[in-house]
């Protein structure tokens, strides 16, 4: 593949790429101020998005001076080209967004000689377009250039996973048991967490999804970049043969000239209750949803499950905690521990309370006939799996 890598002279090749995105756009911003005041001293006014398109432009074309480290431009040539391999034909604003996280992960001049080796100029007209008003975005640092709930998605790295081959013993096994190690491998994912209360937000994603245009049903697994290197090792150590494989373009549900439509899970009646699981249900209950997924016609249509995990670290097991010592303490039944919980509902039942038993000192304990057993042990059941 010709490459504009191959073009730099071999003596400024060590001296060619930044350490990070990060340095990358904050040397090219740096260039977009200097134009800026350049221009001052000339009569005809340019645009600001005339100066960063110039800046771009450049940059695209000159050797730099970084603080990086020796550069081995054969292998970043065949990056370029598996990049290349995985980047299918699409519709342009998905490639936009497909070059703009290579860009987060690779850096701007290396999206742009991918952009350039689609050999598609209105696409590389376009993610152009994208770099002048991202560099204009008034932002200082990759991840604050966008919203924090905005950055987390776009950098998040999509895993297809591929279980192991069947085995015939398998067959004979109780699904159950297959499904209990899927729970300690949601447990061992808690480790995207930088901290034991989860102070940045992150979390991981599961999906299951069957593409339009295909009549494969596929699990994907999408988690942080800082954390992508051990998750094949994690995968394989709870179930042995499993293959896992980066995907570089999204899967697509969508079909440009049909319907969409989306629901959204939420708890009937409070999060501190466990939902159904597959200790009280027969059977595998993914296979409902595999077998649904199956009936979907190949061009036209497709589908997608998402739950997305986020690690809490202790802060809902001492609110639900603080429920069963409501409900036994006080009598409370469900409705009424919740109530008490809220800062300013708690406090005005606390008020309405006292009021009530001014004049019953002598008031007892709630007989242990009034108290929640009900709820008590189903948050009990809540409290003992990882939230």
């Amino acid at each position: 593949m010709n490459s504009t890598f191959d073009n730099v002279n071999s003596e400024k090749r060590n001296e060619f790429l930044f350490s990070s995105p990060a340095e990358e756009i904050k040397y090219l911003r740096q260039k977009i101020k200097e134009k800026e005041k350049d221009a001052q001293l000339f009569t005809r006014k340019i645009s600001e998005e005339q100066h960063a398109s110039s800046a771009i432009i450049e940059h695209a074309t000159t050797p730099l001076t970084t603080n990086a480290s020796s550069i081995n431009f054969e292998k970043v040539n065949i990056e370029v080209s598996e990049v290349l391999k995985a980047l299918k034909p699409r519709v342009d604003d998905v490639q936009v967004v497909e070059l703009a996280s290579i860009m987060m992960e690779k850096g701007v001049r290396f999206s742009m000689e991918v952009s350039k080796s689609l050999k598609r100029p209105e696409l590389e007209d376009d993610y152009h377009r994208f770099l002048v008003a991202y560099l204009l975005s008034g932002h200082e640092e990759l991840g604050k250039s966008l919203r924090d709930v905005e950055w987390r998605a776009l950098n998040l790295r999509l895993y297809e996973v591929t279980p192991p081959a069947y085995d015939e013993k398998d067959g004979k096994k109780d699904p159950k048991s297959s499904i209990q190690m899927m729970e300690q491998l949601y447990a061992a994912l808690q480790m995207i967490a930088t901290s034991r209360d989860n102070d940045d937000g992150d979390y991981y994603s599961l999906e299951l999804a069957v593409a339009n245009g295909s009549s494969e049903v596929v699990f994907y697994v999408a988690v942080p970049a800082k954390v992508e290197a051990i998750l094949e090792k994690t995968l394989q150590g709870y179930y042995p043969g499993v293959e896992v494989k980066l995907k570089r373009d999204d899967y697509n549900v969508f079909n440009d000239h049909g319907v969409q439509v989306a629901s959204v899970a939420s708890h009937h009646e409070s999060a501190a209750l466990p939902i159904k699981t597959y200790k009280n249900i027969e059977g595998d209950p993914i296979t409902v949803i595999v077998n649904s997924f199956a009936k979907l016609e190949k061009d036209g249509e497709g589908a997608a499950l998402q739950i997305l995990v986020r690690p809490a670290g202790d802060k809902f097991k001492k609110e639900y905690v603080e429920l069963i010592d409501s409900i036994n303490k006080n009598g409370d039944n469900l409705k009424k521990a919740l109530k008490r919980q809220g800062v300013f509902s708690g406090a005005m039942l606390t008020l309405s309370e006292s009021f009530s038993n001014k004049d019953n000192k002598d008031k007892k304990e709630p007989s242990k006939s009034h108290v929640d057993g009900e709820h008590i042990k189903l948050i009990g059941e809540k409290l003992s799996s990882t939230i």
